[in-house]
């Protein structure tokens, strides 16, 4: 004779059903598609062609050559100027430029230093 076998345990309390997250999403996306549908769409402005662009400024010879005459004077004046540039000017510039140069190698050896240091002190810690 086969005894029947009960299920005597309980459901905890708070249990939901397996499906209760797909059941709120789905319920969402109805209750927005029927919000959408009574609202209705409001009907697309119509599309105005752009403005023409204004008519350009007629042109005024004189001024264009006055432009002209006061662009070639500064590109003669800055000629001039380095011209009068001297050769203690130039050295003096190549002297800057090399201790830049000096003080930029300075920074990266100083740089990897303090990285060796680092991975060094990382494989070895003191105790």
């Amino acid at each position: 004779m086969e005894q029947e076998v009960k299920d005597k345990t309980s459901k905890p309390q708070g249990l939901m059903p397996k499906n209760l997250q797909a059941l709120i999403i789905a319920g969402i996306a109805l209750v927005m598609i029927v919000i959408m549908a009574l609202t209705g769409r409001k009907a697309p402005a119509p599309v105005t062609a752009p403005a023409a662009p204004p008519p350009p400024s007629p042109v005024d010879q004189a001024r264009i050559l006055s432009f002209r005459h006061d662009i070639q004077q500064q590109q003669a004046d800055s000629a001039t100027k380095l011209d009068t540039l001297g050769l203690s000017d130039i050295l003096y510039l190549a002297f800057v430029f090399i201790d830049i140069l000096a003080l930029f190698r300075r920074i990266q050896v100083e740089k990897s230093r303090v990285e060796s240091r680092r991975v060094t002190s990382s494989r070895h810690p003191t105790a």
